[in-house]
C-alpha cells in the first residue's frame, strides 16, 4: 500500500515522498523466502537487475538494487573514461571476472559493455560445426590458444570467445603449468613479476598469487651451508652452466652468479681456456659462414664464447668485432639500436633480426615495415607501420616492450586487426624460441 505525503521544505515548493508501507500478507518482504535470498547470493552481478527479479517473483528491478544497498553488495554500474579503457585494454588479457573486480563493477555490466563492443559478436562470419564445437569444449579451458587456432582454422580471437561464452566455457588463465613454475623459480630474482608476467602471458595478480604460494617472497629458496661450501669449493672451475646442471639443478644460473658475488668468488682463468687469436679466427669465420655480424644474443648459437668472455679478453664484443675487421652489427641511431639481418633487412632489435633470418632461411616471402593504410583504409591505423607482411598478406607484429604507452598501442593494433579482418600474428619474447612451430603451416607449403 502506497501513501503519498506531503511535506514542506524551506526556501522550496512542496514535494511528494512516497512511503511503501508493508501491511500483513501483503508485504513485499516476503519475496524474501530462504530460496530466493540463496538465489541472490548466488546470481547477483553476474545476471541483469531485471533478469535477477523476475527470477524470484519481484515486480521492479529495484527491489535487488535496494537489497544489494543494505547488504553492502552493491556495485555502480556507471562507467568512467578511465573503466571504459582499462576494460577495452584488457579484453583479450583477463576474464571477465577479474575486470569486473578491478572495476569495482558486476560482471554483467562488463559483459554488457564488451556486447556492444562487439567483443561477443562473429564478426567473419565464421561457421561453427560439430566437429569445431567438440575441439572448442575439448581445449577452450586449458589447451594452448595457438594451437587452438590452428585446429579450428580462424584467426579471431572474438569469435572463438563469443561462442565460449554462449557454451559456457571459461578460459583457465590461473592453470600454471610445471614449465611455467619452473620458469617463474628460476626467474624471480632476476626478473620483475610484470615481465613475467608480459612473458607468460598470465594475468600479473596471478603470478603474484603463484610467487608467493611458492613462498619465493620469503627466501623460501634458500641456500644452505653445503651448498654454499660446495659454491665455494667448485664454483672457479666450472662455467655457471656446467654449476646449475652438474651441482645446483634447483637454482638457476643468474642466482649462482649472485650467490658468488656476494662471497666474492671469482672463475679461475690461469689456464686461459681462450686465446686471443683464436676468439678472432672464429668470429671471422661465423661472419663469412652466416654473411653477417651475429649479434650477443646468437653468440652460443653459433659456437663462440659469451659477452662475458669478449669483455675479459677485448673490453667488450664490438671491440673485438674491430680486430676481427667485421662491421659492428649495432649502431645507435637516436639512442635507439640498428641492426642489419642477412637479407638486409633494418631491425630495431636482436630479436627482429632473428625472426627476419628465419624467415629468410625458410624461403617465407615478406616485406619488411609496410604501412598499415597500404592494406587498409581504416584511419584509425593512422601512419603506423607493421613488421613483417607475407607473401599472402598475414601481418606479423613483434611486441617486445613492456612501457604503458607501447602496450595501449599493441592493444590498439591488435583490436584494429580484428575489426579489418586482418589475420593477426603476434609474436613476444616467449616466441622467440618457438618460431618453427608459430609459423608450421608456411614451413609445409
Amino acid at each position: 500500500m502506497t501513501i503519498s505525503v506531503k511535506v514542506p521544505f524551506a526556501g522550496s515548493r512542496p514535494k511528494k515522498l512516497y512511503i511503501n508501507r508493508m501491511i500483513g500478507n501483503n508485504s513485499i518482504m516476503k519475496i524474501w523466502t530462504e530460496e530466493n535470498i540463496r538465489v541472490f547470493y548466488e546470481y547477483y552481478g553476474k545476471i541483469s537487475d531485471k533478469d535477477l527479479a523476475k527470477w524470484i517473483g519481484a515486480k521492479d528491478y529495484r527491489t535487488i538494487e535496494k537489497r544489494a544497498k543494505f547488504l553492502g553488495l552493491w556495485k555502480s554500474k556507471k562507467f568512467s573514461d578511465e573503466d571504459y579503457k582499462f576494460a577495452d585494454d584488457n579484453k583479450f588479457i583477463l576474464t571477465t571476472k577479474e575486470i569486473s573486480d578491478y572495476l569495482g563493477k558486476s560482471e554483467e555490466c562488463v559483459r554488457s559493455y564488451l556486447r556492444k563492443k562487439g567483443f561477443y559478436k562473429n564478426t567473419n562470419n565464421y561457421i561453427w560445426n560439430d566437429e569445431k564445437i567438440n575441439i572448442l569444449k575439448r581445449d577452450y579451458e586449458r589447451g594452448d590458444w595457438n594451437k587452438l587456432l590452428s585446429d579450428l582454422d580462424t584467426n579471431n580471437d572474438a569469435t572463438i570467445h563469443g561462442k565460449a561464452y554462449k557454451l559456457g566455457l571459461k578460459r583457465c588463465f590461473y592453470a600454471v603449468t610445471n614449465q611455467e613454475e619452473k620458469f617463474i623459480i628460476d626467474n624471480f630474482y632476476n626478473m620483475s613479476a610484470e615481465e613475467i608476467s608480459q612473458i607468460l602471458k598470465r594475468p600479473l595478480q596471478k603470478i603474484q598469487r603463484k610467487i608467493s604460494r611458492l613462498k619465493l617472497d620469503n627466501n623460501y629458496f634458500q641456500w644452505s651451508e653445503d651448498e654454499t661450501n660446495l659454491l665455494k669449493k667448485v664454483y672457479a672451475k666450472y662455467s655457471n652452466h656446467d654449476l646449475q646442471r652438474m651441482f645446483f639443478p634447483n637454482f638457476s644460473e643468474k642466482r649462482i652468479s649472485t650467490r658468488a658475488e656476494f662471497f666474492n668468488l671469482k672463475k679461475d682463468y690461469d689456464k686461459n681456456r681462450f686465446k686471443n687469436d683464436d676468439i678472432l679466427r672464429l668470429l671471422k669465420k661465423v661472419y663469412v659462414e652466416i654473411g653477417r655480424t651475429p649479434i650477443v644474443k646468437e653468440l652460443k648459437k653459433y659456437g663462440l664464447p659469451s659477452s662475458a668472455t669478449f669483455k675479459k679478453y677485448f673490453g667488450g664484443y664490438m671491440a673485438a668485432c674491430i680486430l676481427a675487421d667485421i662491421p659492428i652489427n649495432n649502431n645507435k641511431i637516436f639512442s635507439r639500436g640498428i641492426y642489419l639481418s642477412k637479407n638486409n633487412d633494418i631491425c630495431f632489435s636482436a630479436s627482429e633480426v632473428i625472426i627476419s633470418d628465419f624467415l629468410y632461411e625458410n624461403n617465407i616471402i615478406y616485406k619488411k615495415e609496410v604501412y598499415y593504410k597500404n592494406i587498409s583504409s581504416d584511419k584509425r591505423f593512422k601512419n603506423w607501420q607493421l613488421d613483417w607482411l607475407l607473401f599472402d598478406g598475414t601481418v606479423v607484429e613483434f611486441f617486445g616492450l613492456k612501457t604503458a604507452e607501447y602496450l595501449e598501442k599493441m592493444n590498439k593494433k591488435i583490436e584494429l586487426c580484428n575489426i579489418n579482418d586482418l589475420n593477426l600474428i603476434s609474436l613476444y619474447d616467449s616466441d622467440i624460441n618457438k618460431l618453427s612451430t608459430v609459423f608450421q603451416k608456411y614451413l609445409l607449403i
